[in-house]
């Protein structure tokens, strides 16, 4: 079995039109936090913050600035999430969602809330296929 590498780095990525920044600290024991960072040219448009513990990925903080909204900016951004789950077969994302609209766009997306009138939703992302 590889070795992870436990501190930080940073990864860089495409995601459509925008640049994506990952600011990766991995810790011991399948731990790690992730903040993501779209820009646009140099501008930061949005982030999401991102905690593992062990089999389970939380999700929360999704903000992307007023002006780039409805655009399916926050929407990208988890499904970049949900496919790097996919595929280090990581089977459980807990989004937490305070904003409505965050809130929305997670049921748009199959998570489903874990309790009546609770701001944390699930996805089973091992169920989605592939």
């Amino acid at each position: 079995m590889p070795r992870r590498r436990i501190g930080r780095r940073i990864e860089k990525h495409k995601l459509g039109k925008f640049s994506l920044r990952l600011d990766i600290e991995e810790k011991p024991k399948m731990k790690f936090d992730v903040e993501y960072s779209l820009f646009d040219a140099q501008k930061k448009i949005a982030h999401l913050y991102l905690k593992r513990e062990g089999e389970v990925v939380f999700i929360f903080d999704l903000m992307v600035m007023p002006e780039y909204r409805r655009k399916g900016i926050g929407r990208m951004i988890i499904q970049h999430v949900i496919e790097r789950c996919k595929k280090k077969k990581i089977p459980y994302i807990v989004g937490v969602a305070k904003e409505r609209e965050a809130q929305n766009l997670l049921e748009r997306m199959g998570f489903k809330r874990i309790l009546k009138g609770s701001n944390m939703f699930l996805l089973e992302v091992l169920k989605l296929g592939l």
